[in-house]
C-alpha cells in the first residue's frame, strides 16, 4: 500500500491532494506524486510520482509505471502503460492504450490511437480505431472517423475525415483527405494531395503528389504532378 493510500486511509482525507477512491487506486504512489484522481479498480495503480492526473475506470493509467503529469484517462483499460507522457487526453475504452511517453495527444473512442507506443505526440484521433491499428510514431496527424488513417505510422500532418478515409496510408505526409473512402487505398509516398467526396482518389495506391481530387469518383490512374480533377 501506498503511503498516500496508508495515510488517507488513517485520517480519511485526501493526502498530497490525490482523491484516491478504490483501495486499489493510486495504491503505488510513493509520496511524491500530488493532485491526482483516481476512480476504479487499479486506476492509477502503477503510477509513482505523477502528478495531476485523472484516471477513470478499470486499469485506466493502471498499469504502466506513471511519472508524467496532467493526463486524464477516462475509460477501462485507456492509457494504461503510460510512463513519463504528458499532457494526453484518452477517453474510451483502450484508447491510447500502448502509449509510454508519448506528449499532446487526443483520443476518443474505443481504440483510438491504441497501438501507438512512443514518439508520436501531438495527435488527434476521434472515433472507432481511429489511428488505432498501427504504432503510429508521426506527428500532428488529425483522424476524425472509423478506421480513418488506421494503419498509419511514420507519417505526419495529414488529416483524415470520414470513414476509412485515409485508411492504408503508413508513412504519407500532408494530405488532406474528407470523405468515406476517400484516399483510402493510398498506402506510402502519396503526399501533399487533397481528396474531397466519397473515394475521392480511393481506387488505388497514390504514390504521386501535389493533386487535388473533389467530388464521388476515383481517381484516374494516370496521376499528374500539380493536377486538379473536378468531377
Amino acid at each position: 500500500m501506498s503511503v498516500a493510500r496508508e495515510l488517507a486511509n488513517l485520517v480519511g482525507t485526501p493526502t498530497a491532494g490525490n482523491i484516491l477512491l478504490q483501495s486499489t487506486a493510486g495504491d503505488a504512489l510513493d509520496g511524491t506524486g500530488t493532485c491526482n484522481i483516481a476512480a476504479g479498480l487499479n486506476a492509477l495503480g502503477a503510477a509513482t510520482s505523477g502528478d495531476d492526473n485523472v484516471a477513470l475506470g478499470r486499469l485506466a493509467l493502471g498499469a504502466g509505471v506513471t511519472t508524467g503529469d496532467d493526463n486524464i484517462a477516462i475509460g477501462v483499460t485507456s492509457m494504461d502503460a503510460l510512463t513519463s507522457g504528458a499532457c494526453n487526453i484518452a477517453i474510451g475504452i483502450s484508447a491510447l492504450g500502448a502509449a509510454t511517453d508519448n506528449n499532446d495527444n487526443i483520443a476518443i473512442g474505443r481504440s483510438a490511437l491504441s497501438s501507438t507506443a512512443n514518439d508520436a505526440d501531438n495527435n488527434i484521433g476521434i472515433g472507432i480505431n481511429a489511428m488505432g491499428g498501427a504504432d503510429v510514431s508521426g506527428g500532428d496527424n488529425i483522424a476524425l472517423g472509423t478506421n480513418v488513417m488506421d494503419a498509419l505510422t511514420a507519417g505526419a500532418c495529414n488529416i483524415a475525415l470520414g470513414k476509412n478515409a485515409l485508411g492504408a496510408a503508413t508513412d504519407n505526409l500532408d494530405n488532406i483527405a474528407i470523405g468515406q473512402s476517400a484516399l483510402a487505398a493510398s498506402v506510402n509516398d502519396g503526399d501533399n494531395n487533397i481528396a474531397i467526396g466519397k473515394t475521392a482518389m480511393g481506387g488505388a495506391d497514390v504514390s504521386g503528389a501535389s493533386n487535388i481530387a473533389i467530388g464521388n469518383c476515383l481517381f484516374r490512374f494516370n496521376f499528374r504532378i500539380c493536377s486538379i480533377i473536378f468531377l
